[in-house]
């Protein structure tokens, strides 16, 4: 069977004006991961910044938005009207104790209204919505793939959670969770056919941590 490998992007400059470029640790990260694994027979990112600038290392990749992230400042708003732009996030939680943690409390509780249904006009994209375009960009990709074909879909922690979400039927409150703990540049893989989909791993790191522990990171 042909393998996907969900790669989440390097580590983006989270609490920066352009949040969607990659950090210098975070190109570090695509470079390595880059070195360690074989080179695929198809290649597609998101069109976001920071999976361009991710997939850079492999070589020459396919673009697709359906692989990008959730609008994260858009679900933001329809919680907290005043948290609408970069700028208004770091004013919000400058002065917290744990301003990560701080916004994290926030994030999580933004995105539990935003998955619950009840409020889908509120949103530019609801979150079965967010899940269907994945769900296609998925189905897309395997169309095109061979029997024994390899790709690597670099894109963002939403999408690889709704993925195996949908392969897993998971809740929303446990999708939340491995959302949580996927880590920049980490790998997760599937074998799939049309119509049939298995996880074979989740989240793989140690490509990053044979390295050196600081190359891990979660945001």
């Amino acid at each position: 069977m042909a393998r996907v490998h969900l790669i989440r992007h390097g580590q983006a400059r989270f609490g920066a004006d352009n949040y969607d470029a990659l950090s210098a640790k975070g190109h570090d990260q695509a470079r390595h991961l880059a070195k360690a694994v074989s080179r695929p027979d198809r290649l597609v990112s998101g069109t976001m910044q920071r999976h361009r600038e991710t997939a850079a290392p492999f070589g020459p990749a396919n673009t697709d938005a359906g692989w990008n992230e959730f609008d994260y400042l858009d679900v933001l708003a329809a919680y907290r009207p005043e948290l609408n732009s970069p700028a208004a996030l770091r004013a919000a939680f400058a002065d917290a104790p744990n301003p990560k943690r701080a916004f994290q409390d926030v994030y999580d509780k933004a995105t539990t209204r935003w998955a619950d249904g009840a409020h889908d006009g509120d949103y530019v994209e609801s979150r079965s919505a967010f899940r269907k375009r994945v769900r296609d960009a998925i189905t897309t990709l395997v169309a095109e793939l061979g029997k024994d074909d390899t790709a690597y879909a670099v894109t963002s922690g939403g999408p690889i959670a709704a993925i195996v979400q949908d392969v897993l039927g998971l809740t929303e409150q446990a999708t939340r969770a491995v959302e949580h703990v996927l880590v920049n540049c980490g790998v997760t893989t599937l074998s799939v056919r049309p119509g049939h989909t298995r996880l074979i791993s989740l989240n793989e790191q140690q490509h990053l941590g044979a390295i050196d522990a600081d190359l891990i990171t979660f945001r």
